[in-house]
């Protein structure tokens, strides 16, 4: 097998077709090629390599430096990715027969840092930007339906693109999430409040927009197609402008919001993470931090040395 550098990015496609027909995801594929490719350059420009077979464990080492390197400006989450990406692809190599050695086995990944969410909605906020969306139009229907969808389901603005009509149960008050992120499905709840709005939103919105009859997507864009990814920011930005608010804002903001308000109000961890689609417990217990000003509230309220006869 050919492993010079000039011919390695058909070795990248090969391994990402390996990859779909494990169920990964195309957008971690997409991913995926793009940082194997970005290592090729680095092999050639950086290093001055022209054959995969003269990657060793020195080369990777420096690339580790190089992904580091302030100038670059890439945060420890992105560098590990890269680096994810990385270790995959040489141990289908050497798994191939394609390499005899793989160079990356001894890589330390960076450590993830702990960040609590940021930008949290209070409920009286996120009661704002609710209510700053007006339903007197077939737009108004739609936005409205997509606030509340997020906030009820605390689902990804990707996922909430990819439903369809027939991923509504309505006679359940659920929706089904297909192919979540790490290609998980799941069953979500919506509150009566929500799945009223994308009640009224199919009934008398939807078929307002072009398409409608032709296309499942549940949203659709003023286009009449699906709407996109990059489609909800805006309208999320627009809302919270008419609201009030001056800094930025987000879809992943309100995810975080639900998470961190049904938490607050009792619901237990496996809950949260079943909804959210945390493949790992780790990854929700994130939330479980809560604001200092809720821990003196509890400790005053539970602490013995802090009890009253009142409390």
């Amino acid at each position: 097998m050919n492993t010079k550098l000039n011919q390695a990015g058909l070795l990248i496609e090969r391994y990402s077709q390996c990859l779909g027909q494990k169920g990964y995801a195309p957008t971690t594929l997409v991913l995926y090629r793009r940082y194997n490719t970005e290592f090729l350059r680095y092999l050639q420009e950086d290093e001055g390599l022209d054959d995969l077979k003269q990657v060793d464990r020195q080369v990777i080492a420096r690339y580790q430096g190089y992904l580091y390197n302030e100038k670059r400006g890439l945060c420890l989450v992105s560098q590990g990715h890269r680096l994810v990406a990385l270790k995959g692809f040489f141990k289908w190599l050497e798994r191939e027969g394609i390499l005899f050695f793989d160079p990356t086995t001894k890589i330390e990944l960076p450590k993830k840092p702990e960040r609590l969410p940021r930008d949290i909605f209070k409920e009286e906020e996120i009661k704002q930007l609710l209510n700053a969306v007006e339903i007197d139009s077939k737009l108004g229907l739609r936005d409205k339906a997509i606030l509340e969808l997020l906030y009820t389901t605390a689902i990804r603005s990707g996922e909430l693109c990819n439903l369809t009509l027939y991923d509504v149960q309505k006679e359940y008050g659920t929706i089904s999430v297909k192919a979540g992120k790490g290609n998980k499905d799941r069953v979500v709840p919506i509150g009566e409040i929500a799945m009223g709005y994308l009640d009224e939103y199919i009934e008398y919105g939807r078929n307002r927009f072009k398409n409608a009859d032709k296309l499942s997507w549940l949203f659709l864009s003023l286009r009449g197609t699906k709407m996109q990814n990059m489609n909800i920011a805006p309208i999320v930005q627009k809302y919270a402008k008419r609201a009030g608010f001056k800094r930025h804002t987000s879809a992943h903001m309100i995810r975080h919001t639900t998470a961190t308000h049904m938490l607050r109000n009792g619901a237990p961890i496996r809950v949260i993470q079943e909804m959210l689609g945390h493949k790992k417990l780790d990854t929700t217990q994130i939330y479980t931090h809560v604001e200092i000003s809720d821990l003196r509230k509890v400790h005053r309220r539970t602490h013995p040395r802090e009890r009253t006869d009142e409390a």
